[in-house]
């Protein structure tokens, strides 16, 4: 079996990942493999919720609206 490189050959062979990689890069892998993996997750959660963020950024915009029609309507009274 070859030697990983890559956190992801590492995980993919199913081997110790301390033993294929040296500290170091080790280190930087799982930070860029962690980023990656945050990311993905954060995209398909948008994915998933991006009607109801739109839903809600409506609502927000609204309500903001008439507050700001409120005050103006308190400042002129």
């Amino acid at each position: 079996m070859m030697k990983a490189t890559t956190l992801e050959q590492a995980i993919s062979q199913q081997r110790p990942i301390s033993e294929c990689l040296p500290f170091w890069t080790l280190r930087r892998e799982k930070h860029i493999a962690f980023n990656k993996t945050s990311s993905i997750i954060s995209i398909i959660k948008d994915q998933d919720s991006i009607i109801n963020m739109t839903k809600k950024r409506k609502m927000l915009l609204d309500f903001s609206r008439t507050r700001t029609q409120e005050y103006e309507l308190f400042a002129e009274a």
